[in-house]
């Protein structure tokens, strides 16, 4: 309500995690489709909802781009009073220190795991602060894990001990309910590892350490989690022993 009326907003948050020069065009884009759809649902009116967009952004490095969409229009000077433009407000969460972050309870924890996720040296470091604001919402234990597991360099111990510390009792089914998505990419980064050092290398131990897990069957699992991510059949075939034939079949499934 806005002076004794009622008012209607939109607020339009786009999520980034690294620096993007064109996301005042990205907002623009979704703020037209707002528009468009709100259009379809109030064909009589007569005055257009307010929009507010809103970067939300958490990458390791400052964010260090102009707040305005006309940044990004070729313009020559006097020409910006007849010209599209708009601002929008980022909040870049490696400015905030952790104790501002927020004063809600649920949001915290995952404030500063979303911070701390590109933030990879620094990992290590925050494992108490996550324990401690966790407690505070346990509720949200097993989404903020699960992201944990998916973001984090933490091991198993660690994520463990996260776990038995906030809810005790619950490590060994939360965990059992997390151990595929931790064996996948356990593999992944031996990949990556492996593709530094020498890439084949790297990737026949990866889909040894599959094999070794469950034989024929993971290595089939593990082959086709490789696929949906876009690495080339023929390097998959070289390092797992499945033909390029069983691959694509795979890849079809």
């Amino acid at each position: 309500t806005v002076n004794g009326q009622s008012a209607f907003l939109y607020v339009l948050i786009e999520h980034k995690s690294s620096p993007d020069t064109k996301v005042g065009w990205q907002l623009l884009k979704y703020m037209v489709e707002i528009l468009k759809q709100w259009e379809k649902e109030n064909q009589d009116w007569d005055r257009l909802p307010a929009i507010v967009p809103f970067v939300f952004y958490h990458g390791a490095e400052d964010w260090k781009i102009p707040d305005e969409f006309l940044h990004l229009v070729d313009a020559e000077e006097g020409w910006e009073p007849y010209l599209l433009n708009f601002r929008y407000p980022v909040l870049d969460l490696g400015t905030v220190p952790d104790t501002e972050l927020s004063e809600y309870p649920r949001l915290r924890p995952w404030l500063v795991a979303m911070k701390y996720a590109t933030r990879k040296d620094r990992q290590a470091a925050v494992v108490e602060l996550l324990i401690a604001l966790l407690k505070d919402a346990p509720e949200d234990l097993e989404p903020i894990a699960y992201y944990l597991v998916r973001a984090y360099r933490y091991d198993k111990k660690t994520l463990e001990r996260i776990i038995r510390e906030v809810r005790p009792g619950e490590e060994g089914k939360m965990m059992s309910q997390f151990a595929q998505e931790i064996q996948t990419k356990a593999l992944q980064e031996g990949m990556q590892q492996g593709m530094q050092q020498g890439m084949q290398q790297g990737m026949q131990q990866g889909m040894q350490q599959g094999m070794q897990q469950g034989k024929q069957e993971k290595a089939v699992e593990m082959a086709r989690t490789l696929l949906g991510d876009g690495i080339d059949v023929g390097v998959i075939s070289k390092a797992s022993g499945l033909s390029e034939e069983e691959l694509w079949k795979l890849s079809a499934c």
